[in-house]
């Protein structure tokens, strides 16, 4: 630039001539103009123009200059805002250039302005102000509430739902079009007479950019007006709307910031707005949101937490407890589940129900649940190798929804089961109905290789879900853990009772074994065992415990089933007398021998003679009516018990006897109640049960509580 191409300066700049041997400068009637001033509210001193430049832009338009003054350059240009008469600032666009001496000393700088503001506050695609000069007009409502305590404002900050869904289904250029149109469609909204008497006087709508549109309402009557603005908005937007020659629906969130919040900078507004939308989108998109407080305090808790989340993996703070899975018919440990915890280090246990959401929202879920696994199975090994717990005991890992889009869980599963060199049967994965149905072909051809692997599988929380039965019949599933919303239920809602024992039908004709998730009470065992349940988990039988714990329950049950053992084979006879008086074996074992127990054992074995020879004659009769052709040789032969085997058969449920898969556990005294772990303490039950062949509706087993499926294998009885 130089004083030609200042002569050449648009009628519309305002030029400037500064003197700098007298520090003096002369603004041209246009500069002066465009500030909305008069000729004699304008000196000609330098601070006439400094102090008029916006705060944060004037030190980088002083450097500037400073640097064309020093030599380099000659010629300065910068865009920056100037303060207008009326309050508001003006983008201008600065030129200007330095004249010398013959020693090279600056002795004058010249130059134009020019208001830029137009340009700069537009946006290009829809023509709505941009996010400039929305912040510009913002800052302007919150000095006002400074000065007048009634003012009222709000900001709406909309987004459009899926946008980049319609965008890569249509095409940019069709994106393009729907901005533009719900623009429009926003301003014909906001310019309504019914909601231009909600608005008050003053409104501005703007594009932030993207999807984001914000609107600023000046001078509302009440905060609730704000809100009733945004529902109007939010129906304006559903109406179809046409772009690329397609019909095209679309919705919004809005969240929305009030004034009385208390503001100091336009920022913070947005913020709180900005907070407010996504808690709508997180709640279920197309609905308005107002911030609060407690809103921003939990959004700032829970970015404090995944800070500390991502870290806490490496630095070990994690840990597993483990909740006893428990046999309802013998009370004996099948199972156990476990469940992660953060130890953090300054806010001690943090509860999963905080963490786990943000893993997974994070991503974290799939390093948490990898380490789950390989920590669970470990543990489990060191109990197998220094308790000598059965292998029937198992431990259940949850997986959810991240780790099943996982393509590597399967060689994860198989790799933690070879490294600790743990049966395949050991280990039960959980997982959701939901899980399932977000993709269920997917899902369902994952676990048909964890099942080729060996390894068993529970639907968790079922009842709360909304899998179909199609699908589950086709689901490799060998475990229903019925939600304990039902269980807490069932003692006042006959409904609950009977949703449970359809859960138990439906199970067991699927070859299915049944676990009630959170048993607190006893009579709530009897119900859930009455109506079905071969297993049973909750407060009754034991809290989550950390592994020192859990490991004393289990050497507890070891040391308990190796003295059963040994009192059965020393002292047979009196310890199944006691159990056929009872019903209570594990009482039986701590009564020891009962020499003047009653002689209802005799009439106990006579009964089951009897019964055993008149089912076989009733079976062959069968054969004989339905006209079935046996051959001699192949007619099985009728057992007769003998009075040492009525002594054992005396000593075991007589579900035993239908369920060939537990004598074994039975024959090995393994099958004696034992009641709720209380305080992780085994405790003896006072209470006496009959073994009287009574059964329950639905076929259960009075004394048993348990239903064998012929298409039951190994893990599922």
């Amino acid at each position: 630039m130089d004083r030609f191409d200042l002569a050449k300066c648009d009628a519309n700049d305002g030029l400037w001539d500064w003197n700098l041997t007298t520090n003096r400068i002369r603004f041209s009637p246009r500069w002066i103009s465009m500030l909305g001033c008069e000729q004699q509210e304008i000196g000609n001193t330098p601070e006439e123009w400094f102090r008029r430049i916006h705060p944060e832009d004037r030190e980088e338009v002083q450097r500037g200059i400073d640097l064309q003054l020093s030599g380099s350059p000659d010629q300065f240009q910068s865009q920056y805002r100037m303060l207008h008469k009326d309050g508001s600032y003006r983008w201008m666009s600065c030129r200007g250039l330095v004249i010398r001496d013959e020693n090279g000393q600056a002795v004058r700088m010249t130059g134009s302005h020019s208001d830029i503001t137009a340009e700069r506050v537009a946006d290009s695609l829809t023509g709505l102000p941009n996010r400039i000069l929305f912040l510009e007009r913002l800052s302007h409502s919150i000095e006002r509430v400074k000065r007048h305590n009634d003012f009222l404002f709000a900001v709406l900050l909309l987004d459009l739902d899926r946008f980049q869904s319609l965008v890569d289904r249509l095409g940019s250029a069709s994106g393009d079009q729907l901005l533009v149109a719900v623009a429009r469609r926003l301003e014909r909204c906001l310019r309504s007479g019914d909601t231009l008497a909600r608005l008050g006087r003053d409104h501005l709508l703007a594009r932030l950019g993207g999807d984001e549109f914000i609107i600023l309402l000046n001078g509302l009557a009440e905060v609730g007006d704000a809100k009733i603005v945004a529902e109007r908005l939010l129906k304006a937007i559903s109406a179809p709307f046409e772009a690329g020659g397609r019909e095209v629906f679309a919705s919004a969130s809005i969240g929305i910031a009030l004034s009385v919040t208390g503001y100091g900078c336009a920022e913070d507004v947005l913020r709180d707005a900005d907070t407010a939308m996504y808690r709508a989108k997180s709640l279920g998109r197309a609905r308005c949101e107002v911030f609060d407080t407690a809103v921003l305090e939990s959004d700032q808790t829970r970015a404090r937490l995944e800070a500390d989340l991502r870290g806490a993996l490496e630095r070990q703070e994690f840990l597993l407890h483990y909740q006893p899975i428990v046999d309802l018919a013998s009370r004996r440990i099948r199972g156990l589940e476990a469940l992660a915890r953060w130890n953090h280090p300054l806010r001690g246990v943090v509860p999963p129900q905080e963490f786990i959401p943000v893993a997974e929202s994070t991503g974290l879920i799939v390093p948490l649940g990898r380490w789950i696994l390989r920590e669970a199975c470990r543990q489990l090994r060191d109990w197998q190798q220094s308790l000598s717990i059965s292998q029937e005991v198992s431990v259940s890992v949850n997986l959810s929804a991240a780790q099943f889009i996982q393509p590597e869980l399967v060689e994860q599963v198989g790799e933690a089961l070879q490294e600790f060199n743990l049966e395949p049967h050991c280990l039960v994965v959980e997982l959701t109905e939901s899980v399932i149905m977000e993709n269920p072909e997917a899902v369902i051809s994952l676990l048909m290789r964890l099942r080729v692997l060996g390894v068993r599988i529970a639907l968790d929380d079922f009842g709360t879900g909304y899998s179909s039965l199609s699908y589950l019949r086709q689901f490799p599933v060998d475990l229903l853990k019925i939600d304990r919303s039902f269980v807490r239920g069932a003692a006042a809602s006959a409904d609950s009772v009977e949703i449970i024992r359809a859960i138990n039908w439906l199970a067991h004709q699927l070859g299915l074994r049944v676990v009630a998730e959170g048993i607190e009470n006893e009579e709530q065992l009897d119900l859930m065992r009455s109506l079905g349940c071969e297993d049973g988990q909750g407060f009754f039988f034991s809290r989550a415990v950390d592994s020192d714990h859990a490991a004393r329950l289990l050497k507890a049950e070891v040391a308990q089933s190796e003295e059963r053992g040994a009192r059965a084979q020393g002292d047979g006879e009196s310890v199944a007398l006691a159990a056929a008086c009872s019903g209570d074996f594990y009482t039986a074992v701590c009564a020891g021998p009962q020499p003047d127990a009653p002689p209802r054992w005799k009439e106990s074995r006579l009964k089951r003679r009897a019964v055993s020879v008149s089912l076989a004659l009733a079976g062959l009769m069968l054969l004989l009516v339905v006209g079935i052709v046996v051959r001699p040789d192949r007619i099985p032969q009728i057992p007769y018990p003998s009075p040492q085997a009525d002594l054992a058969a005396d000593a075991v449920p007589s579900s035993a006897a239908a369920a060939p898969t537990r004598q074994s556990e039975t024959a090995a005294g393994q099958s004696d109640p034992q009641v709720g772990f209380q305080d992780g303490t085994p405790a003896s039950t006072p209470a006496v049960h009959e073994t009287a062949e009574l059964t329950q509706p639905g076929g259960v087993s009075a004394d048993s509580g348990a239903r064998t499926s012929p298409a039951a294998g190994p893990g599922k009885t």
